[in-house]
């Protein structure tokens, strides 16, 4: 994402798979593209073939997981209940040890399970006020459900129309952002 939290792609890949070393291929040349980034910190739905690729290729990121996907998966075990979902997502998103503390006190008393199944999970993984690392105001992995949507009319078309119906939606994207910053005059 760039500053204005807008998609800004550094780069896809094309594969025939979800398999390890379809990831592990994707992400070596990411990382030939990026070279060391200190302090990174990579986000996912954590499924085990990007996790693999990620420990291998990134071995000194951190993995955090996708709040909104840890999120399904915590409705799909334990039905729908807003209250569940809402203190969730605050605990998640708090800064402070002593708030995440309060909010996951709240999530306890209304479902023990759901609250030792996110703690399962790995707190370090998804909530802010844990993570060892920065990752600021990044919590999901929406940018990539939003790139996907994006180009979901041309997914079923031969693979050189989707790659060129990619370019066209980035070189529209970068276009427009180009336009609006010209008439910046400040």
């Amino acid at each position: 994402m760039d500053g204005n939290d807008q998609i800004f792609p550094l780069a896809f890949g094309v594969g025939d798979s979800v398999t390890n070393e379809a990831w592990e291929w994707f992400l070596t040349r990411l990382h030939k593209a990026v070279s060391k980034v200190d302090n990174l910190v990579t986000i996912s739905n954590k499924i085990g073939s990007i996790t693999t690729g990620v420990e291998k290729v990134f071995p000194n990121s951190f993995h955090s997981a996708c709040t909104v996907h840890l999120e399904w998966n915590m409705v799909g075990h334990y039905g729908r209940n807003k209250a569940l979902k809402q203190y969730f997502r605050r605990a998640a998103k708090v800064y402070r040890e002593s708030q995440f503390l309060q909010r996951m006190e709240q999530l306890a008393n209304i479902n023990l399970e759901v609250a030792q199944y996110v703690t399962d999970a790995g707190i370090e993984h998804w909530a802010r006020a844990y993570n060892p690392r920065k990752r600021y105001n990044i919590m999901s992995t929406n940018i990539a459900m939003a790139m996907n949507n994006a180009i979901k009319e041309c997914k079923e078309l031969p693979i050189i129309v989707v790659i060129d119906y990619i370019r066209g939606v980035l070189q529209c994207w970068f276009h427009d952002r180009r336009t609006v910053a010209l008439k910046l005059t400040t």
